[in-house]
């Protein structure tokens, strides 16, 4: 699915969220965003990971 595709479907939107991604909480550098929460009606994620 692609970003379009997701952005398409989107029903709701919340407001705006302060968000932390994983490695600044664990101290490993600082990536912040705002971001809200959303609904869609349909998302599909693929991917693989290493083994």
């Amino acid at each position: 699915m692609s970003a379009l595709d997701l952005f398409a479907g989107i029903e709701l939107l919340g407001p705006q969220r302060l968000a932390r991604d994983w490695w600044s909480s664990n101290g490993m550098g600082s990536v912040v965003c705002l971001a809200p929460p959303m609904k869609v009606r349909r998302a599909t994620i693929t991917g693989s990971s290493p083994l």
